[in-house]
């Protein structure tokens, strides 16, 4: 009974492991932290929005001639400007987003191990209690062999001896 108590322990335990972690795993792959995902999406569009804006201003400005008035050039020069500054902003956003999202994907990776490992050492422990609780039906079952061995030899031994004694 006590090992059948180990083994439904030890079912009960990678049941609920394979659930817990297969909830988790599709988590993890399926978006589960979709804001994270959504936050980043719309970075990575702004800063391509952004990006395809700064070419068309860069063409403009390119575009100027020496003889250009200096309204437009100061235009120009005040665009790109403003685009370096919203640049840096938005990369930094999107890089910070990108972060925050791959921290979110370590932490359920490092909580599925974690919880792998616990069921692990769980049920080593509940084997050692079973074996410790057992111990003393294993040691008896060790001296009952010694004694049937050495009732065996002396059987045998008793077995060869009558066998010389009817050839003699």
């Amino acid at each position: 009974t006590t090992m059948e108590e180990l083994e439904s322990s030890r079912r009960k335990l990678a049941d609920n492991l394979d659930r817990n972690v297969k909830n988790e795993v599709i988590g993890l792959f399926h978006g589960s932290d979709s804001q994270s995902c959504k936050t980043m999406k719309e970075s990575k569009k702004s800063l391509d929005k952004i990006a395809d804006d700064h070419e068309e201003k860069l063409l403009k400005y390119l575009s100027l001639t020496p003889k250009s008035k200096q309204e437009e050039l100061r235009e120009c020069q005040n665009g790109l400007g403003h685009y370096r500054k919203q640049y840096r902003t938005l990369a930094l956003d999107y890089t910070f987003n990108q972060n925050i999202f791959q921290f979110s994907q370590r932490t359920i990776i490092i909580s599925i191990l974690s919880q792998i490992i616990n069921a692990f050492q769980t049920y080593h422990k509940e084997g050692a209690s079973v074996t410790k609780a057992i111990e003393n039906d294993i040691m008896e079952l060790n001296k009952r062999q010694n004694e049937l061995s050495a009732q065996q030899e002396q059987n045998s031994a008793r077995w060869i001896k009558e066998q010389e004694e009817t050839q003699n």
